[in-house]
């Protein structure tokens, strides 16, 4: 997962992608179906997003108490995804259970639309092109069996909807992300509607429609056929350039500096090499600093330090005086190094448009990652995963 600055914002890629998915769905549906969306929609995304955003209190209860302003800025991570999910389900199925004709002709439709609109722009972002051409291919059968059964009069949107669901499905299948957290939620939720909306109502018996049959073999048809083409693909993510630069970048190796951390020794960057590492720029004035210290004290306490290394420059030509600075890794017992950069050179070699910025360096000492804004234990973990 990549995070994207927009000013002094930095938001996931994920988030974005959320935030386009739906947009998308509605504007499709609003626009091009013409049907209108009513509150159903928008209440079980703002139930979503305030359960999944503050449920950061219930399950980080003790960092919210060190630093209560941490809330703005971090969530319920995978656990508060959870939650969030399941709460959601039960005001949906409290929806069906009044019988509300709008939620029961266009819940599936929303879900399946964001579904594949979530999935397409956050490869997008992700720059996995591979998947996008498998998504593009997606498309374009899907628009094409729409063409052919309006010429034939057979025009079965809910049909054509599941179909490009299950298409979804056999992408992630290729891709091995089929076990994500993304996948077993959609499934989970358009399980839901089709059981009670389908096979209670009996509107429609999908299973035994040839209109479904034929083009459901087709599909996995064109995945195998995918599937044996694959490595002809280039592939995304990425590239490892392992080449200087002055400035540091992402793919390129980190440069060099050799700075003194608060208790008097010396630390050269290249005597990581052989560990992955974060570099961390901070200052003691920093309220986001605050808020990522005490997750990034809790990450390095679970950690081998003979694989994983943490540096936390401190911008001291920033900095309210090195009183401060002792104080504050005082008062957050702080154990990982703290390298000074006294005359700002290091500062000027890594840019920092906003601090807290990290950088994620491997092994091998190439730049792996950059990320401006405070994190928690649960980014950190995805990002130095990221580098295996």
């Amino acid at each position: 997962m990549t995070y994207i600055q927009i000013g002094n914002i930095t938001i996931s890629s994920l988030w974005l992608a959320v935030f386009l998915g739906l947009s998308t769905a509605y504007l499709f549906l609003r626009f091009v179906l013409r049907r209108p969306l009513h509150d159903w929609y928008w209440n079980a995304f703002f139930l979503y997003f305030i359960i999944w955003k503050f449920s950061y209190i219930v399950f980080e209860f003790p960092m919210f108490v060190k630093t209560p302003l941490s809330a703005l800025y971090f969530s319920g991570g995978i656990r508060g995804h959870i939650l969030a999910i399941s709460i959601v389900i039960v005001y949906l199925f409290l929806r069906m259970r009044k019988k509300d004709s709008t939620f029961k002709r266009e819940g599936l439709n929303v879900l399946i639309l964001f579904f594949i609109s979530f999935e397409f722009i956050y490869h997008l972002l992700e720059q996995n092109l591979f998947v996008i051409y498998a998504q593009i291919l997606l498309i374009i059968l899907g628009v094409g069996i729409h063409i052919f059964w309006k010429r034939q009069g057979k025009q079965n949107e809910k049909v054509l909807l599941l179909l490009l669901f299950f298409g979804q499905l056999v992408i992630k299948i290729l891709f091995q992300t089929f076990f994500s957290t993304t996948t077993w939620t959609f499934s989970l939720l358009a399980l839901l509607f089709f059981i009670f909306l389908e096979t209670k109502e009996k509107k429609v018996e999908i299973w035994n429609l040839k209109q479904f049959r034929l083009p459901f073999l087709a599909l996995i048809a064109f995945s195998i056929l995918f599937l044996l083409l694959q490595p002809s693909f280039p592939d995304g993510g990425v590239e490892a350039k392992g080449t200087k630069t002055e400035k540091a970048a992402v793919g390129y190796l980190a440069p060099d500096f050799e700075l003194t951390t608060l208790d008097g020794k010396t630390v050269r960057l290249s005597d990581y090499r052989g560990k992955k590492l974060i570099v961390n720029f901070w200052a003691s004035w920093c309220p986001p600093c605050r808020s990522e210290m005490p997750h990034m004290q809790a990450f390095y306490e679970k950690q081998n330090q003979n694989q994983i290394e943490i540096l936390a420059v401190n911008l001291t030509t920033k900095d309210d005086g090195i009183e401060k600075v002792q104080q504050f890794v005082s008062d957050f017992g702080l154990t990982f190094p703290i390298p000074s950069d006294e005359e700002g050179k290091v500062g000027k070699i890594y840019p920092s448009v906003s601090i807290p910025t990290s950088y994620f360096i491997d092994s091998k000492g190439i730049i792996r990652g950059k990320i401006v804004g405070p994190m928690d234990q649960e980014t950190m973990k995805k990002m130095i995963k990221h580098m295996e």
